[in-house]
Formats: C-alpha cells, sequence, structure tokens
C-alpha cells in the first residue's frame, strides 16, 4: 500500500472506499444467510437472492438497454458469467457454511485475492515489488497461523 515510502500511499481515497464496501460487503454475504441455511436448502437462498438482486439492479440497467453489437456471442458469454462465476460459486460458497464455521469461510476466502496474484503474475507478466511480495508473504503466514493448531492448557 505504501510501496516502501512509509509517508506516502500509493492507492485514492476511492479505492479505500470501495475496499471498505467490499469488506462489509463479505461479512454481509457470509454472515447473513447463516441463519437461513438452517431452515431453508442453500439454493433456493441463492436462487431468490439473485431474483432479488437482478430486480432491483434492472432498474438501474435494463435489461432492455443491451448495445447494439450484442449477439448470440455475447449472450453465451454473460450466460456462462452468470452460472458458473455467480450461480454455482456463490452456491458453492453458501452450501460450504452449512458444514464450516463463518469464521473459517471467511478466512479462505483470503485465497482469492492470493490466486489472482498468482495467476496475473503466471499468466501476465505482472512483476510486484519487494514489499508487495513482503504482503502476500505475510498473507500466507496468516493462513497458516491461523490454522495451526493450538496448545491445550
Amino acid at each position: 500500500m505504501t510501496n516502501g515510502n512509509i509517508g506516502e500511499l500509493s492507492f485514492s481515497a476511492s479505492a479505500l472506499v470501495w475496499g471498505l464496501l467490499s469488506a462489509l460487503g463479505v461479512c454481509a454475504y457470509t454472515l447473513i444467510p447463516c441463519p437461513l441455511i438452517k431452515e431453508h436448502p442453500p439454493l433456493s437462498l441463492v436462487a431468490w437472492a439473485l431474483l432479488i438482486g437482478g430486480v432491483i439492479s434492472n432498474f438501474l440497467h435494463p435489461v432492455t438497454n443491451l448495445p447494439k453489437n450484442f449477439d448470440q456471442t455475447d449472450l453465451l458469454l454473460v450466460s456462462l458469467i452468470v452460472v458458473v462465476g455467480t450461480l454455482l460459486a456463490y452456491s458453492l460458497y453458501i452450501n460450504s457454511l452449512k458444514y464450516t464455521e463463518p469464521h473459517i469461510v471467511g478466512m479462505l476466502g483470503m485465497l482469492e485475492p492470493v490466486t489472482a496474484i498468482l495467476i496475473s503474475t503466471l499468466f501476465l507478466g505482472v512483476s510486484f515489488l519487494g514489499f508487495q511480495q513482503l504482503g502476500i508473504f505475510v498473507v500466507f503466514l496468516s493462513l497458516f497461523l491461523i490454522n495451526f493448531p493450538a496448545k491445550k492448557k
């Protein structure tokens, strides 16, 4: 976040706001469904969440306002993103809350940005400075330490 210059942050205020809102969102979509999962199947919860979110977002960006060059290939790709990247991914995430504590599921979610870093390094040729590499190491170290069994007294 500082690239080694402790007197200056190297991100914008909007990045900070969006990052904090994202953290709140992760907490919300991890903790809110927990009591509902005990009474309803996870897939129906995800279906209702997507339906409600889709209806609300349709007021902001109506489905009828598609770009002029939107063709069947685009429709297929958007459908794949919705089904695989949203429906399937979130269904598996919500279903995991039935078997695992929410804090463990949230902690495993920390691997997502690390995975993005690894993929961008391997396939996109992105390089990171020493302090950024140290940050990646600290994330891995924290995951390891959190899962390390504590000594019982």
